[in-house]
């Protein structure tokens, strides 16, 4: 399987994760948007649509990117990270095991790729 990215587009204020994402998650439609500000992590975590801040990540179409629009929370990672405002960035995304569920975490410190 490809390795999990997420992509964060400042400029359209989206976010979108790639299909070895969504196929990690088979049955899950809702995420959470998760920052460990001391390890500088960011984590999807899965969650029902009940819960706060949960954010659908598939489109009607199960492997279907969609463009999760996110202007605030993308604006708070820029400050957070240090990155500038006018990129696109790339980050590329392990799999953790947290509890009892299995978290996708993206490294804020590492190496992201920007366009």
């Amino acid at each position: 399987m490809k390795q999990p990215m997420i992509c964060f587009n400042p400029v359209r204020g989206v976010a979108y994760v790639n299909s070895a994402s969504l196929k990690h998650y088979p049955n899950v439609d809702y995420v959470r948007f998760l920052i460990s500000p001391h390890e500088k992590l960011l984590c999807l975590y899965p969650c029902n649509g009940n819960e706060k801040n949960a954010i659908r990540m598939r489109s009607k179409s199960r492997l279907s990117i969609r463009y999760i629009r996110c202007e605030e929370f993308i604006h708070r990672l820029i400050i957070f990270a240090q990155w500038n405002g006018s990129c696109r960035y790339i980050l590329g995304g392990s799999i953790t095991e947290i509890g009892n569920k299995s978290v996708i975490t993206f490294n804020l410190t590492g190496e992201a790729k920007i366009t």
